[in-house]
């Protein structure tokens, strides 16, 4: 529920205020399920998740920002909000009119909150080609490099025949980092990293 929601995400706040806190909308599908939302596709890395699904569900998506722009007020701390699986600026452009209208219920209510920074997840190659255009759009950007590798090599990092395959310094996912890279710089838009490349030395 949006309550329940309320005091996990507050508690998160509390504990880093006045730092900023990035959350992800909800953020299933491949090798992300949960028990109660079962989804059943044949190829559910290419299927239906990520922003996909909340896209479809926008009163999931409602509940979930709602409860955190709550989450947020009274602090000083930023609340940024991160979109996973962007593969189009339009699902930027959708998303954010969904946040702007829980923005708008939130205030409705009485609640005094900020409007928060609203970031996309470059892990897909669209995002890689459409960095650019996604850099202009969006307040952040955050490289999702486990499935960005996965994506990008064609690999399922879980598939014991191939995981050996799966090298997150492949040069073609160095490449695809240096592309996001200047896209960002070049839009002067804030870039950060997730997945497990960025928590190793060589990554980093």
């Amino acid at each position: 529920t949006e309550a329940e929601q309320h005091t996990l995400y507050r508690e998160h706040m509390e504990a880093f205020d006045p730092r900023p806190v990035t959350m992800r909308t909800l953020d299933i599908g491949g090798d992300k399920s949960l028990s109660y939302f079962p989804i059943q596709e044949e190829n559910p890395f290419l299927g239906w998740r990520g922003i996909r699904v909340t896209l479809d569900h926008p009163e999931i998506m409602l509940v979930q920002v709602r409860a955190m722009l709550k989450a947020n007020a009274g602090l000083e701390g930023e609340l940024r909000i991160m979109l996973p699986m962007i593969s189009s600026p339009q699902e930027l452009r959708s998303s954010k009119i969904l946040i702007k209208q829980a923005y708008e219920e939130v205030i409705e209510e009485g609640v005094s909150v900020k409007r928060p920074q609203v970031g996309v997840m470059i892990e897909v190659p669209a995002a890689v080609y459409q960095a650019r255009q996604l850099a202009k759009e969006a307040d952040f950007l955050a490289v999702g490099s486990n499935d960005l590798t996965q994506y990008m090599l064609a690999v399922d990092r879980n598939n014991a025949r191939v995981a050996e395959l799966y090298q997150d310094v492949h040069p073609a996912v160095v490449t695809a980092l240096r592309e996001v890279a200047r896209s960002a710089h070049a839009e002067e838009t804030p870039l950060g990293i997730c997945g497990e490349l960025a928590g190793t030395p060589i990554g980093a």
